[in-house]
């Protein structure tokens, strides 16, 4: 289990809309407009790092090692969200979104051969 999955449990479990993990700030909760810290003490740049580096997709190492913003789906045993990757005065920034739980596909119907 990746580090991040521990923050992920709790966007299920209260609802929140994104959770938020940037350098030099609390890990940080956004539940219904307010910011609900999850750690008592912010995160380093060095640890925001890590945590995204467990989870990155491979083929975007060097999204990740340029400035820029981009995004990419990682599913937990928490459940799926969208990561937002992006850079901040003080490092990288995170910001995962919740993904609404699919539906479960049903069955084709079977359709009754049409009359000759």
């Amino acid at each position: 289990m990746a580090g991040i999955d521990r923050f992920i449990k709790p966007i299920r479990k209260v609802g929140a809309a994104s959770l938020i993990i940037a350098a030099g700030q609390k890990v940080t909760l956004m539940v219904k407009g307010e910011a609900c810290p999850l750690t008592p003490e912010a995160v380093t740049p060095e640890m925001v790092a890590g945590l995204l580096k467990e989870i990155l997709p491979p083929g975007l190492a060097a999204s990740a090692a340029s400035a820029g913003k981009f995004d990419f789906p990682y599913t937990s045993p928490f459940g799926s969200v969208r990561v937002v990757v992006s850079q901040s005065g003080g490092g990288p920034r995170l910001v995962l979104e919740p993904v609404a739980e699919s539906a479960q596909a049903t069955p084709p119907k079977s359709v009754a051969p049409a009359p000759v």
